[in-house]
């Protein structure tokens, strides 16, 4: 991303949609992180990653093809 911020000359309208992909993707990445409930199981003395939404899990993938590929794209027009 910063490679293509440098190539474009810090164009405005290269750098705020990238700069708003990249804040979707690190949000999704930290939900993901702070959404997991563990609980700690005392047959096996260790803490066991209970539930979490799926739909973020799901989100991941297809978020950041998408957000690697307008990088790619934006990279390979200048």
């Amino acid at each position: 991303m910063l490679r293509a911020i440098a190539v474009w000359n810090r164009a405005l309208f290269v750098v705020v949609p990238l700069v708003l992909a990249s804040l979707g993707q690190w949000g999704i990445l930290l939900h993901g992180i702070v959404a997991i409930k563990g609980n700690w199981d005392e047959a096996t003395d260790a803490c066991l990653a209970g539930t979490f939404p799926l739909v973020f899990v799901e989100l991941k993938y297809p978020y950041s093809e998408s957000h690697t590929i307008s990088i790619a794209w934006v990279e390979t027009t200048s």
